[in-house]
């Protein structure tokens, strides 16, 4: 048995899956200290779990009127780099809190917001450490670009070069992006400075990474070196077995008392234009027949419109809710995706930034949902969309899928691939 050190840095749907591997780690014997911000304290020790706070919080930059003015665009570099930049003044005191927390486990496990920084203390202490990547592929392959560079109307570039070069580009922005930092924070730990990519050294030395992500959905790349894999994605079955008992009773009634609802809910993104998400959700109201729950989450509406085909959580769990409602329109966080195609509902992703944008085209090239960017977003395309995920070509797709990700373990392939790797390097 070991102690795992697990560093889930960013929003809910960055640390729940860590949660539901840290529960099964302890299932199995071992010991788990999970570091987070601090604004995650009680979700985590709810669940029994040691915690180990970081300085800064994910919810507090996000709400800010210039991190809200780049979501508002839908453009990701600029909030990538505005997210960079405000996480700064943490950013000292975060190197020490995951310092300390990283004392001690016997290994080490990080989301990929936290490469760049538990690899040089992994480094410094002489710790192996390994990667759970909860979304799209950021390890080159010949099979396919990177999910920013798949643009339909150039697939005649998309040969085994091109594929390759589209993840050295990413690789190179985001390097370019950190140097500074992660160099300065390897001074102070007494290391020397890189010059190669954070991800080039990741690489050389062979660190397992693991991609949290249905196989029925990311195929793994032949190509890829047997350290990379493809897991399946992290979910909490215990939230299902024992939700019941915490689920609002008026919620409870409510879903009684008439026809499944449909979900809308964007997770922990701020909602980009709250006056106009206020007016199309009462448009939804006015110009359909279907009822609807809103699950607030990190969202801030002026009005919320008062119907009794409405009804309004501040937070719910999906694996829960969402066998029980029609379809959901979500942002497109990988957590609330993965749930919703496991309840074979079908989606309305409504992608901010980053690989919501991604999960979108995906989503809609499968024909699985429908898609619509946020700052597109229309009363007219919202409804149209919405009638269009009713249709049996999609029905079969879900049903289809939603049966292969029943029958997937990826909590438990996640936890062999970790132990078979940590135990090996144990035993050498």
């Amino acid at each position: 048995m070991l102690h795992y050190g697990i560093i889930a840095i960013g929003s809910r749907g960055d640390v729940q899956p860590f949660v539901a591997l840290s529960l099964g780690l302890l299932r199995k014997g071992n010991r788990v200290t999970l570091m987070a911000h601090e604004n995650f304290r009680s979700f985590v020790q709810d669940h029994g779990i040691d915690f180990h706070p970081l300085a800064g919080s994910t919810e507090e930059i996000l709400q800010s009127p210039e991190a809200v003015r780049h979501l508002q665009t839908g453009n990701t570099f600029r909030l990538l780099r505005s997210i960079h930049e405000r996480g700064g003044k943490w950013q000292t005191q975060m190197n020490r809190d995951l310092w300390e927390g990283c004392l001690r486990p016997e290994v080490l496990v990080t989301g990929a917001l936290g490469i760049h920084w538990i690899s040089s203390i992994a480094e410094k202490m002489g710790k192996r450490w390994a990667v759970i990547q909860l979304s799209f592929p950021t390890n080159a392959t010949r099979e396919f670009p990177f999910a920013g560079f798949d643009f339909p109307a150039f697939d005649f570039f998309k040969f085994p070069a091109y594929n390759r070069a589209t993840f050295r580009l990413l690789r190179s922005f985001f390097w370019r992006r950190v140097k500074t930092s992660v160099n300065e924070h390897r001074q102070s730990l007494g290391l020397p400075a890189l010059q190669q990519s954070i991800f080039d050294k990741a690489d050389s030395e062979h660190i397992l990474t693991c991609y949290a992500v249905s196989p029925a959905l990311l195929q793994r790349p032949a190509d890829w070196d047997d350290n990379i894999q493809v897991t399946g994605f992290l979910s909490m079955p215990a939230l299902s077995n024992n939700a019941s008992k915490n689920i609002p009773g008026k919620l409870l009634e409510w879903l009684g008392t008439g026809d499944r609802p449909i979900y809308i809910g964007l997770g922990s993104m701020p909602i980009p234009d709250p006056a106009l998400f206020t007016q199309v959700l009462a448009a939804l109201l006015a110009r359909t027949d279907h009822r609807y729950i809103f699950c607030e989450g990190w969202s801030w509406l002026p009005e919320v419109p008062t119907d009794p085909r409405l009804f309004v959580v501040p937070s719910i769990p999906h694996e829960w809710l969402f066998p029980r409602c029609r379809a959901a329109i979500i942002h497109g966080g990988v957590g609330t995706l993965a749930a919703a195609l496991r309840a074979g509902i079908p989606t309305v992703v409504l992608s901010i930034f980053g690989d919501q944008h991604w999960w979108g085209k995906f989503i809609q090239k499968r024909k699985l949902g429908a898609h619509i960017p946020f700052k597109r977003l229309s009363t007219k395309k919202l409804i149209a969309a919405i009638q269009d995920v009713f249709s049996p070509e999609i029905a079969q797709n879900l049903s289809g899928l939603a049966g292969e990700l029943k029958g997937e373990d990826g909590l438990q392939n996640t936890i062999a691939s970790l132990e078979e790797y940590f135990l090996a390097g144990k035993s050498g």
